[in-house]
C-alpha cells in the first residue's frame, strides 16, 4: 500500500537524518493492560471506569538504562472524551551516573474523534514531578488513518511538553507508527520517533528511538 510504504520511507529518512546529526539512538518497550471494570450509556453519555497499567523500559548499547511504571485509571464519558489520574514511579540507570529513583503524578483530559478514516486525538496533561518538584504541561496531537486492510492503521503525531519553572518548552517528541490490531483485545504498535530535551540545559539534547507497543484491553 503506498501510504504503508511512504510511512515507513519518512521514518528511515528521519533515522538515518538523527544519526547524522549524532543523536542517541534507543529501543523502548511498552506493555499496557487495561481492563473495562464498569460501564454504562445514559443518554449521550458513554460511561466507562477503566484501569491501566503501563511497563516502559529503554535500552541503548549498554543495556537497559531507563524503566518506568504508569498505574492509574481512566473514566470515559463520552465516545470522543476521557479524563484519567494515574502515578509514575521511574528508574534511571543511565552509564557513568548511580541509579535513580523518581515518582511523579499526572491527570489528563483526551479527545478523540473519528471523522471517516481518519481518528483526531488531543492529549492534555499535567503533571507533578514530585522528586525534582516542577510541574509539566503536556500536550499531545495526533492523526491516525484506518486503512483499508482490517486492523491496520498508520499515525503521525507530536507531543511537547512545557515547565513553567522555566517558562519555556523542554521536551518534544515527534514520529509516526504503525499500528496493527487483530481483535478488539489486542494490538501491537511499532512507532519511530525523535525527542529533544533542554531540560535544566542550555541546549537541546535529542533521543531517536524505536518503539515497540504490546497492549492488552479487557
Amino acid at each position: 500500500m503506498w501510504y504503508a510504504a511512504g510511512l515507513v520511507a519518512c521514518l528511515l529518512t528521519g533515522a538515518a537524518a538523527a544519526a547524522d546529526a549524532g543523536t542517541t539512538g534507543e529501543t523502548r518497550t511498552y506493555l499496557d493492560v487495561e481492563y473495562t471494570a464498569a460501564k454504562k450509556n445514559a443518554g449521550r453519555l458513554r460511561l466507562a471506569f477503566k484501569p491501566f497499567l503501563r511497563i516502559e523500559n529503554r535500552f541503548r548499547n549498554s543495556g537497559p538504562v531507563y524503566e518506568q511504571w504508569n498505574a492509574g485509571f481512566r473514566l470515559r464519558v463520552l465516545s470522543w472524551l476521557s479524563m484519567a489520574a494515574y502515578y509514575t514511579p521511574r528508574v534511571l540507570m543511565y552509564p557513568g551516573k548511580p541509579n535513580a529513583f523518581k515518582k511523579a503524578n499526572g491527570a489528563d483530559i483526551v479527545f478523540n474523534r473519528g471523522l471517516g478514516p481518519f481518528i483526531l486525538l488531543d492529549r492534555v496533561a499535567n503533571e507533578w514531578y514530585a522528586t525534582d518538584r516542577f510541574f509539566r504541561l503536556r500536550n499531545l496531537s495526533r492523526v491516525t488513518y484506518k486503512t483499508a486492510i482490517p486492523g491496520i492503521a498508520v499515525y503521525v503525531g507530536d507531543e511537547f511538553r512545557l515547565d513553567p519553572d522555566e517558562e519555556r518548552i523542554n521536551m518534544n517528541n515527534m514520529g509516526g507508527g504503525l499500528g496493527f490490531a487483530p481483535s478488539p483485545s489486542l494490538s501491537l504498535d511499532l512507532n519511530y520517533e525523535i525527542e529533544a530535551n533542554r531540560r535544566g540545559l542550555s541546549g537541546w539534547q535529542r533521543v531517536h528511538f524505536l518503539g515497540v507497543t504490546c497492549a492488552s484491553h479487557l
